[in-house]
């Protein structure tokens, strides 16, 4: 399901601020208007000038931030889609290996750093950080949806592969502070082992065990 209640994601703090602008700079205006008006003569024509002009460089200003607002939008969507194309690749070979220790065998054979572990977390972090921006109102709910989408696909992805779930468990139990309250989201609860199926650490690589 793709609806934000299912999330626990917070009100937007940016948009209750700026609708409570909105609300207050309006009704002064409305306000302060009904009362020259009630008032005849020229200073209060002068009066109700200055105050249409102020009010109009008010909205001036909310509109240029609203599309300075939007322009960060743009950014930070094109930021986090290069930083998951960065990721992909990876990410798919680490599927289509069905078992990560499969799958670090060939990152060794062919010489490259990166460990299916590394990359999992770099993927964790990647959507704890899109979840942050959301809660603090930075990105639209459309946007969040069509990302959250994603995950759940990904998620579902990694639960058919051998010990990745492991991997995402672990940090879950233990690093969830690291990810801005992203395992709170109710959709990665199918994916996530509940209490009687609590992981158990003996000293080994939490991969191989």
């Amino acid at each position: 399901m793709s609806h934000e209640k299912d999330f626990k994601i917070e009100k937007s703090k940016c948009f209750t601020f700026r609708f409570i602008l909105y609300f207050i700079v309006i009704s002064v205006y409305i306000i302060s208007l009904a009362i020259f008006l009630c008032i005849s003569g020229e200073k209060a024509n002068t009066k109700i000038f200055e105050i249409s002009i102020s009010f109009a460089l008010i909205i001036f200003t909310f509109v240029q931030f609203e599309i300075q607002h939007q322009k960060n939008e743009i950014e930070t969507f094109r930021e986090y889609n290069k930083k998951y194309d960065i990721l992909n690749d990876d990410l798919y070979s680490i599927i289509n290996s069905r078992c990560i220790k499969k799958f670090d065998e060939e990152q060794k054979s062919n010489n490259n750093k990166k460990m299916s572990k590394a990359l999992i977390i770099d993927y964790l972090v990647l959507c704890s950080e899109e979840y942050y921006w959301r809660r603090q109102g930075y990105i639209s709910k459309e946007l969040w949806i069509n990302w959250q989408k994603g995950m759940e696909e990904k998620f579902k992805d990694f639960d058919r592969v051998k010990c990745a779930n492991k991997i995402i468990e672990y940090e879950a139990k233990y690093n969830s502070n690291s990810y801005y309250g992203f395992f709170t989201c109710t959709f990665l609860e199918k994916y996530l082992p509940d209490n009687k199926n609590k992981i158990k650490i003996e000293g080994k690589d939490i991969c191989y065990d």
